[in-house]
């Protein structure tokens, strides 16, 4: 079903760019399908129809009650979460331990930042965050028996300054922790989200 439901997608799509029906290249201009002045109704009609199936197709099916509810303000809040260590006073540091996780912690991040220049000349800065957010206190996680199940989110931040250029770019990236596809490691080091 998700095969055919991708089909109705790139036809829709290629009904509204003009390519379903631009197929010399004297209906092209400069790379780019251009739609016969007759063709936009045409394409409207046959993109209703493909939405319409898609809609009636392809559809989220019956809606599932989600067994527990976060907001955003109690996973990101200010107040102080019960169960969590807090980094109240200095305290002695162990390498390499520490450059890996707490988990005793609600929250932490990596931060990985430099300055580039290319062989040109040309100037970037970069910077690349890892930050995890626990859900739930250590052993305080409800029972659950998903392999899917997690008590930690990942975001890996990715920002790109192209100085020369005067272009910035960013992408961002979420993760649970559940099946290694994200976490931090101390030894050997590691930090990942796949």
């Amino acid at each position: 079903m998700m095969a055919a439901c991708r089909w109705i997608m790139r036809r829709s799509v290629a009904c509204l760019t003009g390519e379903l029906f631009a197929h010399s290249p004297s209906e092209r201009v400069g790379g780019i399908p251009r739609p016969v002045a007759a063709r936009p109704i045409a394409c409207k009609a046959i993109s209703a129809v493909l939405a319409g199936v898609m809609l009636a197709a392809c559809g989220p099916g019956p809606a599932v009650e989600p067994a527990a509810r976060l907001r955003v303000a109690d996973v990101l809040g200010a107040a102080p979460a019960a169960g969590f260590a807090r980094a109240m006073e200095p305290r002695e540091l162990a390498f390499p331990a520490d450059h890996g996780p707490h988990p005793d912690f609600r929250s932490e991040w990596w931060y990985f930042t430099g300055n580039l220049r290319s062989a040109a000349g040309r100037r970037f800065g970069y910077q690349l965050t890892y930050l995890r957010t626990a859900l739930h206190p250590p052993g305080a996680a409800p029972p659950r028996t998903s392999a899917w199940a997690t008590d930690q989110v990942w975001m890996a931040h990715l920002a790109i300054t192209d100085a020369g250029g005067g272009r910035f770019f960013a992408f961002d990236r979420f993760q649970r922790q559940a099946l290694g596809l994200a976490g931090a490691r101390s030894e050997p080091w590691r930090v990942w989200l796949d």
